[in-house]
């Protein structure tokens, strides 16, 4: 944007030009002159055989002034907002801080926060012409399993979206050996391993390695997608024995922005392969499937724990002992997740969460020790209204546990997060300072969410090919501390910026003092970062844009914070280059690597189920807005009451 004021006619003329120059040096939107006509989009949606999807608001159902009002499909549409399903299976929406068309007439409504096209992929081939097209009328291009992505990478503007969440199939190998193997030893072969394609959720995996008797290393929530967990680098309850989920990844098939399939692993495009695991989704390249080591099935124990105060200093000084005891019942093999919430006006405050342990190691026994410190600390005698104990469980396995330990998520809401990697000796080596950063980065009404899933496991894990592009502090942190900050989806600008740089500024600050040397889960990090670079990829960062630059020099994939983000300017939602350069256009202009799509040892794949949302149906239907604007609200989860109440209480 530029702000003009009276200046002499020569000096205006010189601003117009330039402003042609970086506008001509932008990617393609709605109206300019390269964006494809109607007969281009319909010829891709013939390749497609049906597959293009106009995009419509999911929101535009309460709205009269869109093609797809419907007063029937409105409260179930506000009710069904908030929970991941709705979303998953939606192929326009995204799960968090979707302010262009809410479903309430109180707000505003329309297409500018949308992609304009959304591919409904299937297959390689699917995304192969996707993308070959997206370089040709030089489209940015966004990807879409779920949407379950707390920086809406999934999403942009005058974009076309690749959305992968029907390509569902699951395949179990009993001894995996990559593609392009010699057949000396090395870290991959030999290994159990599962494929899993790009639309797989974690809870479809967890269940298909279950009836397979192995386990495989993913995210703590079910319907979070295998892909967007990966390729950031991923925690859940078995990285704190096994590593992180990056690390299990043996093989990907993968399309690149030149439009070429490839398989990476460390035989093959071994750069991009390094790449994928932990660099960041919707950069790189499209996921198809990805392979990951399996481990034998184990049983699971936990022990969900609770203390309460309407004493904050009490709270804080229960909490910080707490934290001091994280490491050893790491290193003794536990995961745990925890919550804190400082009492409000004198309500109950707590500290409340589960311990969650694999096979012989036993939860309940480890924090006994635990439980004895805090009921025996000076803040446990008077302050704490409900003494330090907990309720021991048993699962059959993961996928028990997943299912039947995890409560769903809301989503639908607006806000940010926050983070911080802790390390031992941020931990355990000055509790005041500690104490002091913890309250600091909680004040009352926040929630800090702990997650005790680094440590040993991921310390000692070992990636295939000898490492990843995972940030480097993982492997001598032990916690990941997150922090959330919501707002109120018709809240005013400034009172929103005001909410973000406190988060930012302050109550991150707080952990950044504390552990100054480690960063930031990339996932669920503040992209406002100042240091962003570092802060979610430290040494490795270098290498990535290099490779950024190498793989996708058309910018094709474009997010922020995403690796290569700097290097352009988001201009009214439209990607423009700083250095006057000019995007390539044409036929694919990209010439990267000689990896080719092979289906290595690949067995034949089995359906997972069908995948397909409501929104999915009648996908033969060529470009159909309303076809299907009506046909998705057969497939709108029922809400319950209280559920569209929630999601009122989002404009509060």
């Amino acid at each position: 944007m530029f702000c003009l004021r009276p200046i002499s006619s020569w000096t205006t003329l010189f601003i117009l030009s330039f402003t042609v120059s970086v506008l001509a040096d932008c990617k393609n939107k709605p109206g300019s002159a390269g964006w494809p006509s109607p007969e281009q989009w319909t010829s891709l949606n013939s390749t497609l055989q049906g597959k293009l999807l106009k995009a419509l608001p999911p929101g535009g159902v309460c709205h009269q002034d869109q093609p797809n009002y419907n007063e029937g499909a409105c409260k179930a549409t506000l009710g069904a907002w908030l929970t991941e399903d709705f979303h998953a299976q939606n192929p326009f929406s995204f799960d968090y801080n979707d302010d262009t068309c809410f479903p309430d007439a109180r707000a505003n409504c329309s297409l500018e926060g949308y992609p304009n096209y959304v591919v409904d992929a299937r297959t390689s081939s699917d995304i192969e012409a996707t993308v070959k097209f997206a370089q040709e009328y030089n489209i940015r291009v966004v990807v879409k399993a779920t949407g379950h992505d707390y920086n809406f990478r999934s999403n942009a503007p005058n974009s076309l979206r690749i959305w992968t969440h029907n390509m569902k199939s699951t395949v179990f190998h009993q001894s995996f050996t990559p593609a392009g193997s010699t057949g000396a030893s090395n870290s991959s072969s030999g290994s159990s391993a599962m494929t899993l394609s790009a639309g797989t959720q974690w809870g479809e995996a967890y269940k298909a390695a279950s009836e397979n008797n192995v386990e495989v290393v993913g995210g703590s929530n079910p319907s979070v997608g295998i892909g967007g967990l990966i390729l950031g680098g991923g925690h859940g309850p078995l990285t704190a024995q096994k590593g992180l989920a990056a690390d299990q990844a043996l093989e990907f098939n993968v399309v690149t922005p030149d439009g070429t399939p490839r398989v990476c692993n460390e035989f093959q495009n071994t750069d991009l392969f390094w790449a994928l695991r932990g660099g960041g989704g919707s950069t790189f390249a499209v996921v198809v499937d990805v392979t990951v080591r399996a481990y034998p099935m184990e049983p699971v124990t936990t022990w969900g724990f609770q203390t309460n105060s309407t004493n904050n200093s009490a709270l804080w000084d229960a909490s910080t002992y707490f934290h001091t005891q994280l490491v050893q019942l790491n290193e003794a093999g536990l995961t745990c997740y925890y919550y804190i919430k400082p009492s409000v006006g004198g309500d109950i405050g707590s500290l409340y969460g589960i311990f969650v342990s694999f096979g012989a190691v036993n939860a309940t026994e480890l924090v006994q020790p635990l439980q004895a410190g805090m009921r025996n600390g000076s803040w446990s005698a008077q302050n704490l209204t409900t003494p330090f104990g907990g309720i021991p469980n048993q699962y059959p396995n993961l996928y028990a546990y997943t299912v039947g330990a995890n409560t769903a998520e809301a989503v639908g809401n607006d806000g940010r997060l926050g983070s911080r990697l802790l390390t031992e000796e941020a931990l355990t080596s000055d509790p005041a300072k500690l104490r002091i950063a913890l309250e600091q980065s909680t004040p009352p009404g926040n929630v800090l969410f702990g997650h005790l899933t680094a440590g040993k496991g991921v310390r000692e894990a070992r990636p295939a090919g000898g490492g990843n592009a995972v940030l480097p502090a993982w492997r001598f942190s032990y916690v990941h501390a997150a922090m959330s900050a919501p707002w109120s989806l018709l809240n005013s600008t400034a009172a929103t910026a005001a909410i973000q740089s406190n988060l930012r500024d302050t109550r991150v600050a707080g952990l950044r003092e504390l552990a100054p040397n480690t960063g930031a889960y990339m996932s669920e990090g503040d992209p406002t970062e100042a240091n962003w670079q570092q802060v979610f990829w430290g040494d490795n960062y270098p290498t990535l844009l290099n490779l950024k630059k190498k793989y996708d020099p058309n910018a094709l994939f474009y997010c922020v914070p995403c690796v290569g983000s700097e290097l352009y300017v988001e201009q009214d939602g439209v990607v423009c280059t700083k250095d006057g350069s000019r995007f390539a256009a044409g036929n694919g202009t990209v010439s990267v690597g000689n990896g080719t799509m092979s289906a290595g040892n690949n067995e034949t794949v089995s359906a997972a189920g069908d995948g397909v949302g409501a929104s999915a149906a009648n996908d033969t239907a060529l470009l159909s807005g309303s076809a299907r604007a009506s046909s998705s609200q057969s497939g709108v989860p029922k809400s319950s009451t209280r559920g569209w109440e929630q999601a009122q209480r989002l404009f509060e």
